[in-house]
């Protein structure tokens, strides 16, 4: 287990049960991740294990807090009082993200889950090693790249109705549906885990790659630009576009047949690019 460390600022208890205190001031201290536990350390030191951890980043109403600065919100089962109580931290945005990434990782990896893939179930555990999840023991994996759709959806088994995660992932052009079936009560753990890692992947390894004209580009066609008209439109040279093209079309972004379009890969990528409106 990796350990993280943040310091920053907390309130604790930021809530009890359904009742929030936003109007408690923060305080100075630090935030550790290490042996299955969260520690707080300040005026006060507080433990949460893992396994008493209900839910992270609940959506309620928070304070503000710093620029460039992030927040983190634990529910956790009090085992002596059986109460819920949460935490709220705050720190350096990429610090908290790290932690947040690390808690899930910890947090999911010990859930049993149901994989369908196909027309099968199995008995496992998804496991993540780097951008590449894992479903063990069934040997299956793919890389968050892969990943083109995701979704929540019900599903019947049997008799019954269930809610599970739809993901649908894309290699060497076969698509292929798995749906993971969790603990209802464990659910968005997994969702978050697997949205953070598609965002983190997204960004570091395509958004970060392309240049500003690119994403407009990539904004046009979304738009319904074609091919030719965002040539005319930005003055792009011919040689120059094919190349911006050949760029976008082999990392998976635009696919080129006889019109150029947005796979859906770069549908997903189009989410964290703020759009414009061209004319």
């Amino acid at each position: 287990m990796k350990s993280i460390s943040c310091i920053g600022e907390y309130i604790h208890p930021y809530g009890k049960g359904f009742i929030f205190y936003t109007d408690k001031k923060w305080e100075e201290g630090k935030i550790d991740l290490i042996n299955n536990t969260v520690i707080i350390r300040g005026t006060q030191n507080v433990s949460i294990p893992l396994v008493a951890i209900l839910s992270v980043d609940k959506r309620i109403l928070l304070p503000a807090v710093r620029e460039g600065r992030a927040t983190i919100l634990i529910e956790y089962l009090d085992i002596r009082s059986r109460e819920r109580i949460y935490t709220l931290f705050s720190g350096e945005g990429p610090c908290i993200r790290e932690l947040k990434k690390n808690l899930l990782l910890e947090i999911v990896k010990g859930i049993r889950i149901s994989i369908k893939r196909g027309e099968v179930w199995n008995k496992g555990y998804l496991h993540v090693d780097g951008y590449m999840i894992k479903f063990e023991p069934i040997g299956y994996s793919f890389h968050i790249s892969s990943l083109v759709n995701m979704s929540r959806r019900s599903m019947e088994i049997g008799f019954h109705k269930v809610s599970v995660i739809n993901l649908k992932v894309e290699r060497s052009g076969e698509k292929e549906e798995i749906n993971i079936l969790t603990p209802p009560l464990k659910r968005d753990f997994f969702w978050q885990l697997l949205n953070l890692l598609l965002d983190e992947y997204v960004n570091r390894e395509i958004i970060m790659r392309l240049t500003n004209r690119e994403k407009l580009i990539l904004q046009m066609l979304e738009q319904g630009w074609s091919y030719e008209n965002i040539q005319a439109k930005l003055e792009i040279p011919q040689k120059e576009m094919e190349e911006i093209i050949k760029k976008l079309e082999n990392m998976g972004i635009i696919k080129k047949i006889v019109i150029v379009k947005l796979t859906e890969r770069g549908k997903t990528v189009m989410q964290f690019i703020p759009s414009q409106e061209f004319e």
